[in-house]
């Protein structure tokens, strides 16, 4: 059972090392959240950071890795 628990911690890791970036980690969790639709914007307050076309594309990548391996321990 812990292996799987940290196998599927292992698997959040790319987009949790976010996080731990501050003021940039509540900026791209925000954005996770507002992609999944949790909220309607990721904008932050000034003098809060502004992610990049480039970040939010780097995102995107790691989400979509994210989602293909948890489906595929699900498989």
């Amino acid at each position: 059972m812990t292996d799987e628990a940290d196998d599927v911690f292992d698997i959040y890791l790319p987009l949790l090392r976010y996080e731990a970036m501050g003021f940039w980690g509540v900026c791209a969790c925000k954005e996770m959240m507002r992609c999944r639709g949790a909220i309607r914007s990721a904008t932050m307050r000034t003098p809060g950071p502004k992610l990049s076309a480039a970040d939010i594309q780097e995102l995107d990548r790691l989400s979509a890795r994210l989602e293909k391996r948890l489906a595929a321990r699900r498989a």
